[in-house]
């Protein structure tokens, strides 16, 4: 079959105007083998093309997802392997998954003899902090109380302490303080599980916290520097003032800026902290031992300190996909795949300390856990067993 025919379908498909004839058609072609290149070629397309690309405003993408699904069975495992044709520097692919135009891909690797780095990472889902368990995204102020953002109109926020707070959909800004600055008297925004958040601050920084993350913030700064606490991950577009360095605290750690964009992810159940610079500079320091991190770098430390490392040309897009609404992974262990799907949906995910794999995978936030699992699990390499609420992933036996 010509290139442009095969094209032609998969639009067809996408947009719902394939004829019964070219439906029956197009369902062979899935499930055959002899254009499994040119298939496989056409997918990795549609995802630099903007106008087929999966609105996370919708379900699109998610139904011709379960859709390919359905028109795989009964063999689906052995298709998507088929297409594993791609090779990665120290490992080879062992299958290839992709949901067709709805930027759900999923592919597997294996160390090929070669241990990785995230095959020593713990193999356990500790619980969130039950200071960050919350139901809702909360503001809690300076003098003790706790607001419900998620339940409040748009508008400003009755507080206490006189300092203006405006609530928008998914954001809350601060206002200045009329008064001396109040470096001890702190607000906290807090996200749950399955919830993120942007907060503005009086300075003019803007911080998104992912999920299961937290933010705590003078309630006015001081005339010497800009200092906050993260727990959980947050990406920072800070505000440019030179006289006034913008200082983050991370458990023991902490990164100084003057104005930059920059990632930092400090889950407690994670055995890193990682740093990523996106823009600017940034010095990270832990203990004795500093850094100063130049764009596309990231440093990686233990929470109990230790010696900082520095990994050069990271892929900083990967590193924030989860603020443009991508749940990703990349070279991720299924502790780290557990971990995040945890955070991310909310759910009690374990995992078999047996599987030593690693994955590769795209999805949008909104799409559904089971789609997530579903499409996981056709890497033939892991299965999800579940237990009421629980979810446990288990090694496919050979």
């Amino acid at each position: 079959m010509e290139k442009d025919q095969l094209e032609k379908l998969l639009q067809g498909f996408v947009r719902g105007a394939l004829t019964a004839d070219e439906s029956a058609l197009f369902s062979e072609l899935i499930r055959g083998k002899e254009h499994d290149e040119l298939f496989k070629s056409l997918i990795l397309k549609s995802f630099e093309d903007p106008d087929l690309r999966y609105s996370a405003e919708n379900e699109t993408g998610e139904r011709i997802w379960e859709s390919i699904l359905r028109q795989q069975e009964p063999t689906p495992r052995s298709r998507y392997r088929s297409l594993s044709v791609r090779i990665f520097s120290g490992a080879v692919a062992a299958a290839f998954l992709v949901g067709i135009f709805s930027l759900v891909y999923v592919f597997f690797v294996k160390s090929d003899g070669v241990d990785s780095p995230a095959a020593s990472r713990m193999n356990v889902v500790r619980p969130v902090p039950e200071k960050l368990m919350t139901e809702k995204v909360t503001l809690m102020l300076a003098d003790g109380s706790t607001i419900i953002l998620d339940e409040l109109k748009d508008g400003e926020v009755d507080n206490p302490g006189g300092i203006p707070v405006i609530k928008t959909d998914g954001s809350v800004r601060f206002g200045q303080s009329s008064g001396k600055a109040l470096s001890d008297a702190c607000n906290t925004v807090a996200t749950p599980r399955g919830s993120r958040y942007i907060v503005l601050l009086a300075d003019g920084s803007k911080v998104w916290l992912n999920a299961a993350s937290s933010i705590r913030f003078p309630v006015s700064f001081g005339a010497d520097e800009r200092r906050v606490e993260i727990r959980g991950q947050a990406y920072f577009e800070v505000a440019h003032d030179r006289r006034r360095p913008f200082r983050v605290k991370v458990g023991s750690a902490e990164v100084e800026v003057l104005g930059t964009h920059f990632d930092v992810m400090a889950y407690e159940e994670e055995q890193e902290i990682h740093t990523t610079l996106l823009e600017g500079s940034v010095r990270f320091k832990s203990n004795a031992d500093a850094a100063v991190l130049k764009p596309g770098q990231q440093s990686a430390i233990s929470p109990k300190g230790g010696p900082i490392r520095i990994a050069d040309g990271v892929d900083v897009t990967s590193a924030v996909a989860w603020k443009e609404g991508l749940l990703e992974f990349i070279a991720a262990d299924i502790g780290m795949v557990c971990r995040s799907l945890s955070r991310s949906f909310d759910a009690a995910v374990t995992y078999d300390e047996s599987i030593d794999e690693l994955f590769y995978a795209k999805f949008p936030v909104n799409t559904k856990l089971s789609v997530v699992l579903q499409a996981l699990e056709m890497t033939g390499k892991v299965r999800f067993e579940r237990k009421g609420e629980a979810i446990h992933a288990i090694p496919v036996k050979k």
